[in-house]
């Protein structure tokens, strides 16, 4: 997460293409892509747009997922609820505007994030066109 956070949206290309591509020789032909570890919503644009290639948006590949409810950032370990409006209100009307991804996903999980709180995440993908999902622990 702390790694993800230092590079640039360039970088992140660099690293995906060669991963990618390995995927594709290997017989995979739809890849989960998830924004996960960004934790903001300029890092989460940049996460999901670094995995689409040159020109094709996000949102046009089976399986673009805007995780942006996957950990809380370091500065927000008090503030479960102000992230959750941060995703809620920025992030994920930010992502879906740009059209950069299909899904929306949230790790429920005790620690993580309450029923309540994935269910307020999930909500607010489905009214900006996103299709939830919630992974369990």
């Amino acid at each position: 997460m702390r790694d993800l956070r230092t590079r640039s949206e360039d970088e992140l290309v660099e690293l995906a293409l060669p991963r990618l591509a390995d995927m594709l020789r290997a017989g995979t032909t739809t890849a989960e892509v998830k924004s996960g570890y960004g934790l903001s919503t300029r890092r989460r644009a940049e996460n999901t747009r670094g995995d689409s290639p040159p020109g094709r948006p996000a949102a046009d590949r089976a399986g673009a997922n805007l995780l942006g409810a996957h950990e809380l950032p370091l500065e927000f370990r008090e503030q479960r609820n102000s992230y959750v409006d941060l995703v809620v209100n920025e992030m994920i009307p930010a992502v879906a505007a740009e059209g950069l991804a299909r899904f929306c996903d949230v790790f429920m999980e005790p620690g993580v994030f309450d029923r309540a709180q994935s269910e307020r995440i999930l909500r607010a993908g489905l009214e900006h066109g996103l299709v939830p999902q919630a992974a369990r622990g």
